[in-house]
């Protein structure tokens, strides 16, 4: 079986959707590895994609790099998906963003991002090319029951033997040891202060920004001398932007914001944090699953997609209750206690997902797929 994945397309949130392809990718090389069969992974990437995988002598996971742009209506034409799979012949389509459109009619599967908009607590109505990449797919992946839950609420006629949970794993440095030397050279890189609590975003809704908002307001209104600055980042394209207009606007001085985040530098951070703190409610894991491996405190909502990862190894709580995250925040760090139960739950509540397990599910999809 000759499965491809579409990278080249998923130019919009490229560093989420890069790091959830990379990792699934480790993850297929060391499956494909321990067994036996024809299974061939075709990866379509830009041309100037930097390839995750240090080396595959079996030859069964290869990258098929579109051709350069040359030329300024050459940069502007979208990516020769089609010309490429002529070239490169494959079973089944794996496409990494559903907003993309499809232009081949081979069968699909589709990965729900938790960025996807309409797939969510509170979230907007869905566009309809969403609707119908989700429609037309032959198998669809949610990276939580939860957005499981909601595209099966929103899309008539998405039988749920089509939707599959497919849990993401921790990066794989976030089990590796401290590296002073790194730590101090992405400190200097992002100019971050001593002593912090990070939390990273991948979405820009305003809902999650103004959750952080009236939480850092809470904060510095009990105790603005001692306030712990919350580093504020982001995966998602445009990254911090605009981000910094609306937390001055409401005079807070705690929160920093920091731009260019790249996936590679988060195993680091969420060890030098004294806290997680995760305000999402959709479905992207790895961030947390991140920051349990790495033995950090992790304070995230207790809305169902979190709460299935993260089990009673971290603290969860309503994000819209300042309150009571501040509350929460001030035992984290200021209690010996928490922090020790907290650093021993995480590593263990880690050991559960991993991408080895997501890739081995994900290979099962891919067969599926071809069998309808």
């Amino acid at each position: 079986m000759r499965i491809g994945i579409d990278l080249l397309s998923s130019s919009r949130d490229s560093e989420i959707v890069g790091a959830y392809c990379q990792r699934i990718l480790q993850g297929l090389q060391v499956e494909l590895s321990e067994r036996d069969g024809d299974h061939q992974v075709l990866v379509f990437t830009p041309h100037d994609y930097s390839w995750p995988l240090d080396g595959d002598p079996a030859n069964r996971i290869r990258q098929i790099k579109a051709p350069a742009p040359r030329g300024v209506w050459s940069s502007l034409r979208r990516p020769p998906l089609g010309e490429l799979i002529a070239n490169h012949p494959i079973d089944v389509l794996h496409v990494l963003d559903a907003r993309i459109a499809c232009p081949t009619n081979i069968p699909r599967v589709v990965t729900l991002h938790h960025s996807e908009p309409g797939f969510g607590p509170g979230w907007l109505p869905s566009p309809g090319g969403v609707r119908r990449a989700l429609r037309s797919a032959r198998r669809v992946v949610t990276l939580s029951s939860a957005t499981r839950d909601a595209v099966l609420r929103n899309i008539r006629g998405l039988e749920k033997s089509r939707v599959s949970v497919i849990h993401e794993g921790p990066d794989p440095a976030c089990h590796d040891a401290r590296d002073p030397t790194t730590e101090e050279r992405i400190r200097q890189k992002y100019s971050l202060p001593p002593h912090f609590v990070l939390s990273v975003l991948m979405t820009e809704r305003r809902s999650s920004l103004r959750t952080i908002a009236r939480i850092a307001q809470e904060l510095e209104s009990r105790r603005s001398d001692s306030t712990v600055p919350w580093v504020l980042m982001s995966l998602a394209q445009g990254g911090v932007r605009g981000w910094k207009r609306l937390f001055k606007r409401r005079g807070l001085k705690s929160i920093v914001t920091v731009p260019g985040l790249h996936s590679s530098d988060l195993p680091h951070l969420l060890k030098m944090t004294s806290a997680f703190v995760y305000p999402d409610e959709g479905g992207l894991g790895f961030p947390i699953l991140g920051a349990l491996a790495s033995g950090t405190p992790v304070i995230t909502s207790e809305s169902l997609s979190p709460s299935e990862l993260v089990g009673k190894a971290a603290i969860r709580v309503d994000m819209k209750n300042a309150s009571r995250v501040r509350e929460c925040l001030d035992r984290v760090l200021r209690n010996r206690t928490v922090q020790d139960l907290l650093r021993m739950r995480g590593p263990v509540r880690a050991q559960d997902f991993s991408w080895e397990i997501a890739a081995r599910k994900m290979l099962t999809v891919y067969e599926e797929a071809l069998e309808i």
